[in-house]
């Protein structure tokens, strides 16, 4: 791929990495992941916050829905 972009499959969504480019802040991260799928980025973002199976998450009275459904499949509370 000639823009800088590595891609995979995660849950749910497919996943592109930056390689080595400068971009502004925030997007000059080495760690700056995009996804396709919002409910993906939720999963893979409250695993990499160290949460684990079991643990409670707060989440706003009004909203979607769809947020809640990444969270039940990560088994959160």
């Amino acid at each position: 791929m000639g823009h800088g972009l590595t891609h995979g499959i995660g849950f749910a969504g497919l996943k592109f990495r930056r390689q080595n480019q400068s971009n502004p802040h925030p997007f000059n991260s080495a760690i700056l992941e995009l996804w396709y799928n919002g409910r993906a980025a939720i999963w893979h973002g409250a695993h990499d916050l160290g949460l684990n199976a079991g643990d409670r998450v707060l989440v706003p009275a009004y909203s979607c829905g769809a947020e809640l459904d990444a969270l039940v499949k990560a088994d959160f509370h």
